[in-house]
Parts: C-alpha cells; structure tokens; sequence
C-alpha cells in the first residue's frame, strides 16, 4: 500500500527509494527502541522481501549499496581500529595467512589450468 503511494512522486528510481528510506527508517526506529540500529535495518529487509517487487529491488539495492555503504562501514571499521593494542604475534599469522591463501590459489590455478588442456 505505502510503495503505490509512494510510486506516485517524482522519483526515477522509486523501489531503489523507497528500499532505502524504509531502511533508513527502521534504523532509526530500532534505534529509538533501544536495539541496534542493524536489527531495525534487518527488520526492514524482512518486510521488503515480502513485496512482488523482491527481486527488483534486491538488485537495485545492492547496485547502490555497495559502492556507497560499504566503503562507509569499512571506513568506521579503520577509524574504531588501534594498531598499537595488535599482538604482533597475530600480525606475523596474519601476513603468514595471507601468503599461504595466495600460494595455494595460484597452486590450484596452475593445476586447474593444466587440467583443461587437450
């Protein structure tokens, strides 16, 4: 009922708009009840993934999201992080994953690729 109300302004991307401030909205509404503002967005979804329009708006949300909100949520993450409380233990792991991650995916590329030739 809300989304053909809504479809009736000016909008060019109207399911990309209202997927989003119904979000937005229920962010702040969950916030204002005491939950995280996460569960109200999640709530949101939910409610959205009931619509006709599910897949539709699924795309298009996604197509704006990731460009714009994940940066963001990356950003907070470096902003809220404190180098000088890391183990440098867990820095060598780290740096020792990595090198193995990247080793074995290109193990397997080689093997994969060795495989399909005829």
């Amino acid at each position: 009922m809300l989304l053909k109300l809504f479809q009736r302004f000016q909008v060019s991307q109207t399911l990309l708009a209202f997927a989003v401030i119904t979000a937005l909205l229920f962010a702040y509404m969950g916030e204002v009840f005491g939950v995280a503002g996460i569960v109200g967005s999640y709530v949101a979804g939910l409610m959205l993934s009931l619509t006709p329009h599910r897949g539709e708006m699924s795309h298009k949300v996604e197509t704006f999201s990731y460009p714009f909100f994940v940066p963001l949520f990356f950003a907070n993450i470096g902003l809220n992080a404190n180098f000088r409380e890391i183990n440098p233990e867990i820095i060598l792991f780290s740096i020792l994953l990595a090198v193995v991650a990247i080793l074995s995916k290109l193990f397997w590329l080689c093997v994969g690729g060795k495989s399909r030739q005829v």
